[in-house]
């Protein structure tokens, strides 16, 4: 995963949150932030082993004098099936996006973009070979 800040200020930095049920979660790491600055920041976290299905994530932002924030829940879908998806690149350069799967010659893939909102905002056919779809609207 991987976020930007605007600005910061007194910003210790974000422990990355996971759950299964958007319920209970469960810390998985902390990434440093930047204390005070003025300047877009990039910051990334790769959680190693996510569940199958869907996975919830947020980020919870900590100042320095204990006070926290977290950001809106974000989730991802993983195929229940063994296939493996590659994205390239990641991030996404110039709006653009190339998947397929590693492990497969099935044509009948279909991914499904959906928002935080749970509303379908892309629908695409994947092939085994590559697909390339644009993501910068």
């Amino acid at each position: 995963m991987q976020w930007q800040t605007a600005s910061e200020t007194n910003n210790q930095g974000f422990e990355v949150e996971h759950s299964l049920d958007n319920r209970t979660w469960k810390t998985l790491g902390f990434v440093s932030g930047e204390d005070t600055t003025y300047e877009k920041q990039t910051y990334s976290f790769l959680h190693q082993k996510p569940g199958r299905g869907v996975n919830y994530y947020r980020l919870k932002q900590m100042d320095y004098d204990g006070v926290f924030e977290y950001s809106d829940v974000v989730s991802v879908q993983l195929a229940v099936d063994s296939k493996q998806l590659v994205v390239a690149p990641n991030p996404v350069q110039n709006g653009e996006v190339s998947l397929f799967f590693a492990e497969s010659e099935d044509e009948n893939n279909t991914l499904k973009i959906f928002n935080s909102m749970g509303v379908l905002v892309r629908s695409a056919q994947l092939g085994y070979n590559q697909t390339t779809i644009r993501v910068d609207d």
